[in-house]
């Protein structure tokens, strides 16, 4: 009778013991890093748009753009008239997850004119790429290619007076107003400046840089100063007419 109440007694102290450490003690949990990683580049898709340098600079989750006058055919008037489009120049993407806090930040310092194989007209483009995490992002690129050479007409009927090209509005227009064009492109990182040259037909409005799942459309100012002949007036914005444009200021 003795043995079996001290038994109990025994079982109760260690039952007690387990759990004691159970609710006091750290235990190893398991973390899908990957998964937590695709989580956090998912939030960095919501982003705010400004054409203001100052917000932009002060902020993450953000991208700045300029506006260009393109010309649209209004089919109220029978005309064709001018009227402004916000075009992302700069990105400050940001998402966090449970174990990640995912950045990445874009800035289109340069376009100049260029040919593709067989003499086909192209243009280059420059684009700085600020990515803390190591390695480095595994990045596809798209040339965004109008479908019709009045592209910008189907877009006036909703832009009032003032649209901005998204990435979401360039997403949603795939193979109804853009066609998405794999990019000729290279990533070089000399270890102080990580920089991002897209080769792509001369008809591009833009670049797709593709973080999957994080996304973004970017274009440069200058694309449509060539077009118009007004070559450097985006440079007045940013490093002059014969400089990159700056709009992502480096961290000292």
């Amino acid at each position: 009778m003795w043995s079996l109440a001290y038994g109990l007694i025994a079982l109760a102290v260690v039952a007690f013991a387990v759990m004691y450490a159970a609710l006091h003690f750290s235990k190893p949990i398991s973390i899908n890093l990957a998964e937590d990683l695709y989580n956090a580049k998912r939030k960095a898709l919501d982003v705010f748009y400004t054409d203001s340098l100052a917000v932009f600079r002060r902020n993450s989750g953000v991208a700045y753009y300029v506006r260009v006058n393109v010309t649209a055919y209004d089919p109220a008037t029978k005309k064709y008239v001018e009227f402004p489009l916000g075009m992302p120049v700069a990105y400050r993407l940001q998402g966090e997850a449970s174990y990640y806090i995912y950045s990445l930040a874009l800035n289109a310092t340069c376009l100049l004119s260029a040919a593709k194989a067989y003499g086909k007209p192209a243009v280059l483009y420059e684009v700085e790429v600020y990515y803390p995490l190591d390695p480095a992002p595994w990045l596809e690129v798209y040339a965004v290619v109008p479908k019709y050479d009045n592209w910008t007409s189907y877009l006036y009927p909703a832009a009032g007076r003032s649209l901005i090209l998204t990435t979401d509005l360039v997403d949603w227009n795939f193979g109804f107003l853009f066609d998405a064009v794999k990019a000729e492109w290279a990533f070089i990182n000399n270890g102080t400046r990580a920089v991002l040259y897209a080769l792509v037909p001369k008809a591009a409005v833009g670049v797709l840089v593709v973080d999957y799942p994080a996304k973004a459309f970017i274009t440069c100012g200058r694309l449509f100063a060539q077009q118009e002949g007004e070559e450097g007036r985006e440079g007045e914005r940013g490093g002059g007419d014969n400089g990159p444009t700056q709009y992502i200021q480096p961290e000292k």
